[in-house]
């Protein structure tokens, strides 16, 4: 189980801290709209890696955000700033300077995170996409679709799947193509083959009626074939370019720290602008200095470099080997455009190949099709198999959504859910929006068992009735993740100046932004413990 002990946000300048969040649900309020809890929601889940969605007044790439995380009862603190990121264990610190590089951190240490199938490639959803289960925010949202990115809905579904267990195919797309591909060839050859045997008794044959390639090839679907190897590969020298240009520069920053360790009996290393004796590590699209002065600081960033540098290698290697299969499948396509030409030509002279050397050809197309075939038939029972298991688990998963809506909303008949995503001519909007998200974020939290935070920005906005958000609090008090929720209450729901109707709900952990200023939720209050938190990376504010 994975919880938010604390979340920081701040730039040296202006900061703020929330630590008050508990284990289970937690509810932060105020009496009025623009007190700060968005920014708070957003920070918090920005810094595990999800897309960045924060109100358009906010400059949020100009502030540093850490979350304070229990991760199955580990301590582990996540630093963010615009695209890099920084991870804090008792065991030493690591970098990371994308987002692509934390995820698979994350996915090695914390939860695996999937891959799917994505234009014919395998590709790791990412925490982009994987945070998008448990957080559901106030801007652009739709039950048509999930947040921006480079992923869409079915590719959100196909996520699902594959932490279920459910994506394994036995053939990718590209190589299923092929195999087809293939099986038409041979099924061609076969029979332009049995026309030649035929046609060894009469002289004068059209070329026509004994070439291979003869109606056997559908020429757009080759060159849809053709041009899709060739932006494979293209693809892969550019990703290879990009991967060695990281290498060079993460070498050249790890020479340059390795040389601070040696001792310089004639003086010291000292800044040629200030004159001060403190070396800084910054990495790259940050304004994040790490203090390298001190040597366990030093040693940190080093051995986070090494790390790095050794990734960098393994997926070069890979890479590599991904570019030589994708030349390999090119070069292939491109020689067989004029495979048979000779052959074809050579056929129409006098010296034809015998009926035995014509017979010995149909039988290797044969055996070879046979083999063909029953590797795609494998991987059709394969696909049919987890079909079937696919639609056992989406049909659980619509149970529990749609039964999930019927407790929120009190009424059974309502027309249930047939998706988890509703089509673009019919967006759920108003309340009914407010308990769509509610009932698809318990339901994939019920089935998959995730783990994660749940997070829902305004979670009774349009006008959620005080019957429905009950009996939503009474279900989501079924689930073991922590929850945390905003909302905006009305005066009649204030007791006092102290007291609310969540302060009196023992089912809630209540949080009162009431008393922020509007549009300013940082301050100077918080600066010391901000620097102090900051500090624990090796943080210094230029």
């Amino acid at each position: 189980m994975i919880k938010i002990k604390a979340v920081y946000i701040g730039n040296g300048a202006e900061s703020y801290i929330e630590d008050r969040l508990t284990d289970g649900i937690n509810v932060i309020y105020s009496l009025d709209n623009n007190r700060g809890k968005t920014i708070l929601m957003q920070g918090a889940m920005y810094a595990l890696g999800a897309i960045p969605t924060f109100p358009e007044r906010f400059p949020y790439r100009e502030y540093i955000y850490i979350v304070d995380l229990d991760v199955d009862g580990k301590e582990v603190s996540v630093l963010r700033s615009r695209n890099t990121f920084a991870a804090k264990t008792p065991d030493g610190l690591n970098a990371f300077e994308s987002e692509a590089d934390y995820s698979r951190y994350w996915s090695d240490n914390y939860r695996s995170l999937p891959s799917i199938v994505k234009n014919g490639r395998l590709t790791s959803a990412g925490l982009q996409l994987y945070t998008q289960m448990a957080f559901i925010g106030q801007d652009d949202i739709s039950s048509a679709k999930v947040t921006a990115g480079q992923f869409n809905k079915s590719d959100f579904t196909e996520m699902l799947y594959a932490i279920a267990g459910l994506d394994r195919r036995e053939l990718d797309s590209a190589e299923e193509a092929a195999l087809k591909r293939r099986r038409d060839e041979l099924k061609g050859q076969i029979k332009s083959l049995t026309k030649e045997a035929s046609a060894l008794k009469t002289r004068g044959t059209a070329l026509s009626a004994i070439s291979v390639t003869t109606d056997t090839r559908d020429m757009q679907e080759f060159l849809k074939e053709l041009d899709s190897a060739r932006i494979e590969v293209t693809d892969l020298r550019k990703a290879r370019s990009r991967y060695l240009a990281r290498l060079t520069k993460n070498q050249i920053v790890l020479d340059e720290l390795n040389s601070l360790r040696r001792d310089v009996k004639a003086g010291k290393l000292v800044c040629l602008t200030c004159g001060s004796p403190s070396v800084g590590y910054r990495m790259a699209d940050s304004d994040v200095n790490f203090d390298v002065t001190s040597p366990d600081m030093r040693t940190q960033i080093i051995d986070t470099l090494q790390e790095r540098i050794d990734k960098i290698k393994a997926d070069l290697d890979a890479l590599e080997r991904d570019l030589r299969k994708a030349q390999n499948r090119l070069s292939s396509l491109l020689s067989q455009n004029d495979e048979f030409s000779l052959a074809d030509v050579m056929a129409c002279k006098d010296d034809y190949l015998s009926e035995q050397e014509i017979d010995g050809k149909i039988q290797d197309a044969q055996r070879e099709l046979d083999d063909v075939k029953d590797k795609l038939e494998a991987d059709r029972l394969l696909t049919s198999e987890v079909a079937n298991q696919r639609k056992e688990f989406m049909d659980s998963l619509l149970s529990k959504m749609n039964l999930a809506r019927r407790t929120i909303s009190g009424n059974t008949q309502e027309s249930p859910y047939e998706s988890l995503f509703s089509t673009k001519a019919n967006v759920f909007s108003g309340s009914d929006s407010t308990v769509y998200f509610a009932a698809r974020t318990y339901a994939i939290a019920s089935e998959i068992n995730h783990g994660m935070p749940i997070m829902i920005d305004s979670f009774r906005a349009d006008d959620l009735s005080s019957d429905r958000e009950d009996r939503l609090l009474d279900l989501f008090g079924r689930l073991t993740n922590q929850i945390v929720l905003t909302t905006t209450i009305k005066r009649e729901e204030s007791t006092g100046p102290d007291a609310s109707k969540y302060e009196m709900d023992q089912r809630v952990h209540a949080i009162d932004y009431s008393s922020h200023e509007l549009n300013k939720i940082m301050s100077a209050a918080y600066n010391e413990q901000f620097a102090e938190k900051a500090a624990d990376f090796g943080l210094v504010f230029t």
